[in-house]
């Protein structure tokens, strides 16, 4: 098995050394990116209705079942998180590792239920992979469609995780807040609908103003270990 984590079992996360599985995923994304798969955001925002929530449910238990043991919690994170919030049609999980050393084994696990790797892409405690949409078949025999989702494997002590849920709550809790957040977003489309870069930038900031008002040391960058 292909490892994820260099070294020894004890090796520390803050000093992941990238292996050829990693290079392999930047190399992915590197292309990706320049046949522009990320133009044309704007269609993709669409209005809350409940049965996201129940979407959201059904990805949660589906990532349970594949990895069990391996975890100790799943965070539903993002614009789909936060009711009443127009939101993109794709959902992102944040997947907590019960320990580090359990990285190459979810990351097989997954990969072997249809999810492609894409690597330590902004922190280096936490692993990304993606799945597109997909028809799942029920017990009944019948089929479910599975929306398009992120996950991220988050190693115990990783700060990010922390601080999308933060921003999650905080969205939930201040309607004033949300629309204001809302706003942003239409805004950052209709001015750089081809550019993901810049809208993801513009989103980010805001994000970050959020979190230094709630005044929490826990989600400050660099408490992770």
């Amino acid at each position: 098995m292909q490892a994820h984590l260099m070294g020894t079992a004890s090796a520390n996360p803050s000093q992941i050394h990238l292996n050829r599985r990693y290079n392999t995923c930047i190399r992915r994304i590197f292309h990706a990116r320049h046949l522009n798969w990320r133009s044309n955001i704007a269609y993709r925002i669409g209005a809350y209705t409940p049965l996201r929530d129940q979407k959201a449910n059904l990805l949660i238990a589906h990532v349970r079942v594949i990895l069990e043991d391996l975890i100790t919690d799943i965070e539903h994170v993002g614009s789909t998180a936060v009711k009443n919030l127009p939101a993109k049609a794709k959902f992102h999980l944040d997947v907590i590792l019960e320990n580090a050393n359990h990285l190459d084994e979810a990351v097989s696990l997954l990969e072997a239920a249809g999810y492609t790797p894409l690597g330590f892409l902004y922190e280096c405690d936490v692993f990304h992979l993606t799945r597109a949409s997909r028809n799942v078949p029920e017990e009944n025999g019948a089929c479910m469609l599975q929306p398009a989702h992120r996950v991220c494997l988050c190693f115990p002590n990783a700060v990010e995780p922390r601080r999308r849920a933060a921003f999650r709550d905080a969205l939930t809790a201040d309607g004033n807040l949300r629309h204001e957040y809302e706003a942003l977003k239409r805004r950052l489309i209709s001015k750089d609908n081809q550019d993901w870069d810049a809208y993801s930038a513009g989103k980010a900031q805001f994000s970050e103003t959020v979190l230094r008002s709630l005044n929490r040391s826990d989600l400050c960058l660099g408490d992770s270990v």
